[in-house]
């Protein structure tokens, strides 16, 4: 697995979330970091290169590590972008093989792999349905936070925060969102603007001549397919209130944190907005859109911090709504609640305690690791 789970150089999010719970349970593990390995031959992570690279060299460090060892599984945290699919049935043949998957918006990187491994982990219960009509055996394992590495803080600010990139329905939420007069700061790469793009003049010219070209001929400009045109126009909407924000709310947006400013940013904040919904594809024609919980619900919640995050049958699931953790539906009632939540102090606070208690008692990737164990030891 790679330790990232952003995109800033040496991040560990998944090192500290992965492989730390499980040396805690006292396994003997073995870390094969693809982002360090890629790194020392100088290649970018999921370039066809890299992915050639990794699928030659991986059986070949795992068939030596296996012989001075003897391990019992392999668990990987992969992808079709990134290895061939094959090579997990040579793995195969000697340890039971767990590849865990994340993204089911794009079920179709994982699709390969899960016919080659013997058990695929997912975090979205709608992913069942797709593993079982692959035929293939899955398991549900919700996303967690290692409380080793979030930990609650007693020094809070004013501030409501998004950590995260401005893609989907993010830009024009949180644009509403300020609006609304919130004290919300957006970390991450993409919320920030250069100054020279969204100079006033500047930009007028630019949409004048974007409008007069779009009426004059919409195909023209963007293509002969309608479609194209639609996705074209969604993107240059979307960059349009990333610029907006960027010039009637200039401190309001920031880059993105390492792993230290980021949990601490996550501790500190008087409340976090997630936002869970996945496109697929991330492709603006297609109408399907997963809800459900990710990563973030469960960092916040064991920080100690009020979460409000966006309304699923999953994360009502997981949490109890309006005791444990806050719900949205859309930007108007998100605004309303945090407007709510931020003038009643008690309340936050209460909801914020009561997610922490939920999180450490249920939420922690050891009790995930120790299901899971359990879970294959009955199977077998």
């Amino acid at each position: 697995m790679g330790a990232r789970a952003t995109s800033i150089a040496g991040s560990e999010i998944w090192l500290r979330n992965f492989y730390d719970p499980l040396v805690s349970m006292g396994h003997d593990v073995r870390l094969y970091d693809i982002d360090a390995f890629l790194l020392s031959h100088n290649e970018v992570s999921m370039s066809q290169k890299a992915k050639e690279l990794l699928s030659n060299e991986l059986p070949i460090i795992f068939g030596q590590e296996h012989e001075k060892k003897g391990f019992d599984i392999f668990l990987s945290y992969l992808h079709s972008g990134q290895i061939e699919p094959d090579v997990f049935k040579e793995i195969k043949k000697k340890v039971l093989t767990v590849n865990y998957t994340t993204n089911f918006h794009q079920f179709s990187l994982y699709e390969d792999i899960a016919r080659n491994v013997d058990i695929n982990i997912y975090v979205s219960t709608v992913a069942k349905g797709a593993f079982d009509k692959t035929g293939v055996q899955s398991y549900w394992m919700p996303f967690a936070a290692n409380p080793a590495f979030y930990k609650p803080s007693k020094l809070k600010t004013q501030d409501i925060v998004f950590v995260g990139q401005p893609y989907g329905i993010r830009p024009y939420l949180f644009w509403r969102v300020l609006q609304y007069g919130v004290n919300l700061h957006l970390h991450g790469n993409g919320w920030q603007v250069p100054s020279r793009r969204y100079n006033p003049s500047l930009l007028k010219n630019t949409i004048k001549k974007t409008m007069n070209s779009l009426g004059l001929n919409i195909t023209k400009y963007y293509g002969d397919s309608i479609d194209k045109t639609l996705q074209h126009l969604d993107s240059d909407l979307r960059d349009r209130i990333i610029l907006k924000v960027n010039m009637d709310y200039p401190r309001h947006v920031h880059s993105a944190l390492n792993d230290d400013e980021y949990t601490q940013c996550l501790a500190q904040a008087s409340g976090v907005i997630n936002v869970a919904e996945s496109r697929f594809n991330h492709d603006f024609l297609d109408h399907h859109v997963l809800y459900g919980s990710n990563l973030r619900d469960f960092e916040t919640t064991m920080s100690g911090t009020f979460l409000c995050t966006q309304y699923s049958d999953e994360i009502a699931s997981l949490f109890d709504i309006n005791k444990e953790i806050c719900c949205y539906h859309n930007e108007h009632d998100l605004a309303e609640k945090l407007g709510y939540y931020i003038k009643h102090e008690t309340s936050r606070e209460n909801i914020a305690n009561a997610g922490y208690k939920r999180a450490i008692q249920e939420h922690t990737w050891t009790r995930r690791f120790k299901d899971f164990f359990d879970h294959i030891y009955l199977a077998a």
